[in-house]
């Protein structure tokens, strides 16, 4: 048989906080995010050496 929950259990749906800490917390994780991208790219650049300056480059696809 299952046992008895205890009487101070609850269950919730995730609570809406108000509208300002909702677009805070998504603009921290969005800078977050791009800040990230930007260090990954960053780091890109660096182990790339660069064509030149100003050189035309030719893509084939």
């Amino acid at each position: 048989m299952i046992p008895r929950l205890s009487s101070n259990v609850s269950f919730k749906a995730n609570e809406i906080g108000s509208a300002r800490e909702t677009y805070e917390t998504l603009m921290a994780n969005n800078n977050k995010i791009a800040q990230t991208q930007s260090n990954m790219a960053a780091k890109f650049m660096n182990q790339v050496p660069m064509q030149g300056t100003a050189q035309k480059l030719d893509i084939i696809a």
